[in-house]
């Protein structure tokens, strides 16, 4: 079944991506609904094998879907949490067949456990698509609804901040040049053009491997995987039966396999409740440190007491035995804290969007090929060791990868999936922010907008923000052309300005329109998007100037009507003497002429400041 389990996991990777995390999910338990009836229906050695080998499939089919799901669908904050639930129930698995075999034949264990696959087909079948998966795919209603049904039913409003970073994520995972996604309308449907690029969408696959963000958490992974099967517990686990009766422990061995599986469950119980209050670094450390002394004391115990190549009879046990039934309680309980459920969870968050089907898969696969060669060995390894030489080598191999998971584990428990993405892409040690400070950033949160007619993106900002990214860079600059565009156009919304404002106003928004069209093309080069940039700057300084202009125009136009009609009120009123002497006339005419100098004075100050704006311009 190990050796099975590393295609299936591949085989996931792949259809994980083209049907998408649900139908995956509900695809999968059909191998294991086929193997576990041929197991109950069994006549012959030959058929045994085959459900074997459907079951090995189906095992490593499984995990990339469901793992992936979880992660995608989880907040930051409760995602360690809710992927430590496959490890409870991988516990609990083990623990009900355990209790199954040693109360019933093993033909009805078999039948009985063909219910669980069938079950959760019909589970599934009622929970949505991820959103993240949906958006990728251009479907971003489908993405909305998703989210709501994913926290509690609750309306549009409720989740848009959330949706607004999902959406965002999801542009900038996006390349310049992708394979053209199928949407709703012309699902099914293949072009010529799809056709002929599924070779070079291969290659980009391919390509995503070999990036630093896809290499790096991936080694992580390979590596956490290779210490928690050479520190023994995965490689004892087919033989438990034999090895107890070997420790001469003092209850049936049988009953042992039930309290470990027990054991094992509580412990992933305690891992589901101590990432949440410690994170997943501080329990991987601590639970491969104390499992690594476990497994030293069993050799300790077997060299002591247990001659090599004996079994321990009812004559060499004695109190002393109860010794390495409580350090093999320990063993189970710490490697279930830590060192079994945490490099599952790990693998649903470090992996970019864009390789992280594949990338699961890869990993699951190498990890079912290192219990294969751990499982495969021990049989050799204890011949050649002796038992105590087993626990001890799986001790030693404990502390060497307790050291190293030290130096290359960063904690990623409370971050987002962006950040943890952006940490992976400048190296593998430090800690991981657990928010993204980002230069120039402001309170003002992105409006998304979509059209589900045109499956288009309208994104708005306030400020833009500066970031190395080349992606973030157009996004970022799509902000500021939108924010630009929405200040020009309520400037140009006065009755101040409106005379010779309209071609302005049509030239600004012809340059906006075109920027913003070309950024969502997602198609123009960094230094494109740049010279629009400055454009439209130049654009809006430009507007703002002849917007200064007309007011100080209607303010020059309204002082001097306000001097006028002053100078006519002091013209009208006759003075004392003057208007009985006959010096109406003189006084109507030097009155008239103060108003044609101050006019003229006016006018003059006015195209001197006109003419040195222009030369300013």
């Amino acid at each position: 079944m190990y050796i099975c389990q590393p295609l299936g996991s591949v085989l996931s990777g792949i259809v994980l991506e083209r049907l998408g995390r649900k139908k995956s999910l509900i695809l999968v338990n059909f191998p294991h609904i086929v193997g576990w009836f041929i197991f109950c229906f069994a006549s012959s050695v030959p058929m045994l094998y085959l459900a074997a080998v459907i079951m090995g499939l189906g095992v490593g089919f499984v995990e990339a879907p469901v793992i992936t799901y979880v992660g995608e669908i989880s907040q930051p904050k409760l995602r360690g949490v809710l992927t430590s639930y496959s490890g409870i129930f991988v516990q609990l698995g083990f623990s009900f067949v355990y209790l199954l075999g040693s109360l019933t034949h093993w033909t009805t264990a078999a039948g009985v456990s063909a219910a669980v696959p069938i079950a959760a087909v019909i589970a599934i079948s009622q929970v949505p698509e991820t959103p993240i998966w949906l958006l990728s795919r251009g479907r971003f209603e489908e993405a909305e609804r998703s989210l709501c049904w994913l926290r509690g039913w609750v309306p549009p409003s409720a989740v848009k901040k959330e949706f607004n970073d999902l959406v965002l994520y999801s542009e900038n995972i996006k390349k310049l040049k992708d394979e053209p996604y199928k949407t709703a309308e012309n699902e099914g449907v293949a072009t010529a053009t799809d056709v002929s690029s599924r070779d070079s969408a291969f290659k980009r696959k391919l390509r995503e491997l070999l990036k630093p963000q896809t290499l790096r958490p991936l080694s992580l992974v390979l590596m956490f995987f290779f210490f928690q099967h050479s520190s023994g517990f995965t490689a004892m686990r087919p033989y438990m039966v034999q090895v107890f009766e070997e420790f001469g422990l003092p209850i049936n061995a049988y009953w042992v396999t039930v309290l470990i599986g027990v054991v094992g469950l509580i412990g992933n119980v305690v891992c589901m409740v101590g990432v949440a209050w410690w994170g997943k670094r501080p329990l991987s450390l601590v639970s491969m440190a104390v499992a690594s002394m476990a497994a030293l004391l069993l050799g300790s115990y077997a060299f002591a007491v247990i001659s090599p190549g004996e079994v321990a009879t009812a004559g060499t046990r004695h109190v002393a035995s109860w010794a390495p039934l409580t350090l093999f309680v320990v063993y189970a309980l710490m490697q279930s804290i830590g060192v079994l459920p945490v490099p599952w969870m790990i693998l649903s968050e470090v992996f970019p969007f864009r390789s992280r089907g594949l990338a699961s898969g890869i990993a699951a696969a190498g990890s079912y090929m290192l219990a294969f060669l751990a499982s495969k060995t021990f049989l050799s390894v204890n011949s050649a060791l002796s038992l105590h030489g087993v626990f001890w080598l799986y001790g030693c191999l404990g502390f060497v990868g307790f050291f190293v998971i030290y130096w290359t584990f960063s904690e990623t428990e409370g971050r987002s999936l962006e950040d943890i993405e952006e940490f992976y892409k400048k190296g593998m040690r430090g800690k991981i922010p657990k928010k993204k400070q980002i230069i120039g950033e402001t309170s003002k949160e992105p409006s998304i907008n979509f059209s589900p007619s045109t499956s288009s993106v309208v994104i708005e900002k306030g400020n833009g923000v500066d970031s190395n990214d080349e992606d973030r860079m157009i996004n970022n600059t799509l902000f500021k052309t939108q924010s630009l565009r929405n200040k020009a156009s309520k400037s140009f919304s006065s009755n101040d300005v409106s005379n010779g404002a309209g071609t302005s106003t049509e030239t600004l928004d012809t340059a906006f329109t075109a920027s913003t069209a070309d950024l969502q093309d997602r198609m123009p080069s960094t230094a494109d998007v740049s010279k629009k940039s400055e454009e439209a700057e130049e654009t809006r300084e430009e507007t703002k100037v002849r917007e200064e202009k007309c007011k100080k125009e209607k303010a020059a136009e309204e002082e001097i009507s306000d001097e006028i009609k002053e100078l006519e009120r002091t013209s009208s009123e006759p003075t004392t003497g003057e208007v009985r002497s006959g010096k109406n006339k003189v006084t109507d005419e030097s009155n008239a002429k103060n108003v044609e100098n101050y006019i003229k004075e006016k006018v003059d100050v006015h195209n001197e400041a006109e003419v040195e704006e222009r030369t300013q311009m």
